[in-house]
């Protein structure tokens, strides 16, 4: 490998919180690169908080009581040529079910693509 990076994060919210808003909040994550090849793991742990969520079925926007939860995503990439990189990465690979922006998130979400560097 030629280099390994980590980073780990707390939030905490104490007294009186906005809408929406978990008192406690981890997160971390990890990306190791060797030659072309680079890959990332990434969590965040979400305390169980109160959510407005949109019902589809209604078109009124609902209270919502959210356990914790964890959300991981991953992602490989690979260095075609300088500045060249095609890469597939995972959304909540754990499948859990949250609010997001006031919608219900989507299960597991993968996506394929390429960047250019320039």
């Amino acid at each position: 490998f030629e280099g390994i990076k980590a980073r780990i994060s707390n939030t905490y919210v104490g007294g009186e919180r906005i809408a929406d808003q978990p008192a406690h909040q981890w997160g971390g994550s990890v990306e190791a690169k060797s030659g072309p090849l680079r890959a990332g793991l990434g969590v965040s742990w979400i305390g169980g908080h109160t959510v407005a969520a949109f019902d589809t079925g209604s078109f009124m926007v609902t209270r919502v009581a959210e356990d914790d939860f964890l959300v991981a995503s991953a992602i490989v990439s690979y260095e075609v040529r300088k500045g060249f990189n095609v890469y597939i990465k995972g959304e909540n690979i754990l499948d859990e079910e949250y609010t997001d922006g006031g919608y219900r998130a989507p299960g597991v979400s993968v996506y394929g693509g390429v960047r250019l560097d320039i």
